[in-house]
This record gives structure tokens, C-alpha cells and sequence, in this order.
């Protein structure tokens, strides 16, 4: 008998933390952790959800230092032509396309969890 009270006493443990988390949780169903609504009603990507890879993106030495290390399984013409597509696919300069490529990166890992 007191098994049973001990399992429904957790059973109403876990059910109020999860209750307290989603409360507490500004993320809607069916909208990614790193989207929420804005002001107009449409979707605001936040940039602060850059965590598992890499640091926060800020000067131009750790731009490139973070490249390195996320794409470190690249040799040095496959970085390139990475770094190439990215210039040629948004029309940005080489440092731009290597933000765009960790972030890109982030995406997919983030997809997947």
C-alpha cells in the first residue's frame, strides 16, 4: 500500500513540473524554440539561441575561430568552397557567409532534438 502512494505521490510530482515548465515556457505550440510571435502577429527569430555549437557570433576573430571549429571535419577546399557557396548563394562577403553557415549548421542540429 505504500508503494502506491509513494508511485501516485511522483505521478503528481512529475505532472506539476511539467505543468510549472509549460507555464513558464513563452514558446507556442507548433512554433520552434527559437521563433515567438512579435508585436505585428507574425514570427521573430531570436538570435540568442546559438548554444551547442558555438559561442555567441561577435568580432571578426571569433567568427572565424567558431568556423574552424564547427566545420574542422572539412578540409581547408571544402571550408572554401563552403565559405564560396554561401557568397555566391546570398551575396554576402566572406564573413557574413561564415555566419550563415554556423547558424545553418545550429538549424540542422536543432532540427533533429
Amino acid at each position: 500500500m505504500e508503494y502506491v502512494v509513494v508511485i501516485v505521490v511522483i505521478f503528481i510530482l512529475i505532472a506539476w513540473l511539467t505543468k510549472s515548465r509549460e507555464e513558464k515556457s513563452p514558446a507556442q505550440k507548433g512554433i520552434g524554440a527559437s521563433e515567438q510571435p512579435n508585436q505585428s502577429g507574425g514570427l521573430q527569430k531570436r538570435n540568442d539561441d546559438i548554444v551547442s555549437i558555438v559561442e555567441p557570433l561577435g568580432d571578426e576573430a571569433s567568427i572565424r575561430r567558431s568556423f574552424r571549429s564547427v566545420f574542422a571535419m572539412l578540409t581547408a577546399d571544402r571550408q572554401a568552397a563552403l565559405i564560396n557557396f554561401y557568397r555566391q548563394q546570398r551575396g554576402v562577403d566572406e564573413l557574413e557567409a561564415m555566419q550563415i553557415a554556423i547558424l545553418d549548421r545550429q538549424n540542422d542540429e536543432d532540427r533533429f532534438k
